[in-house]
């Protein structure tokens, strides 16, 4: 083998190493974070999560399998994945934060809603009280006619 082939994948190596133990100092810089978070939340919820991933690049925070419940009961509002894309790190409560959420899975009456009160916001009821079925097409447009 040429010196050459053996320097440059002598770099391929270090660079792969580097780029794996910076990911990982970054995920676990990132699960002390959240840990820090639930901490000082602990005495009003539980909170509990699989696991916690940080994307190098635009510097994503991403915690799965999330599950939340108020103090004292056994009714969690459960998430499959939310992405926490920014928010203010300087004061006790941030003043915004921006994420995205996936799969949200709750039982209504842990946030005290009941089923009767779910049945009042039913978008698709309303639309069709307010709306024909029928729908008028023309070229890309899809024109739809109020209910008299």
């Amino acid at each position: 083998m040429s010196r050459k082939k053996i320097v440059f994948g002598a770099a391929a190596l270090v660079l792969v190493v580097a780029l794996f133990l910076v990911k990982s100092y970054a995920n676990g810089v990132a699960a002390q974070n959240v840990n820090d978070t639930i901490a000082r939340m602990s005495k009003i919820v539980d909170v509990g999560y699989e696991d916690v991933s940080m994307n190098l690049l635009n510097q994503d925070v991403t915690i799965s399998n999330v599950s939340i419940a108020p103090k004292g009961t056994s009714k969690a509002i459960d998430i499959s994945r939310a992405v926490v894309k920014d928010f203010d790190q300087r004061s006790a409560i941030p003043a915004f934060l921006s994420m995205s959420l996936e799969g949200v899975r709750m039982n209504p009456e842990t946030i005290g809603v009941s089923q009767n009160d779910l049945q009042k916001f039913d978008i698709k009821r309303s639309l069709r009280e307010k709306w024909h079925k029928s729908v008028v097409i023309l070229g890309n447009c899809a024109m739809f006619s109020p209910s008299k």
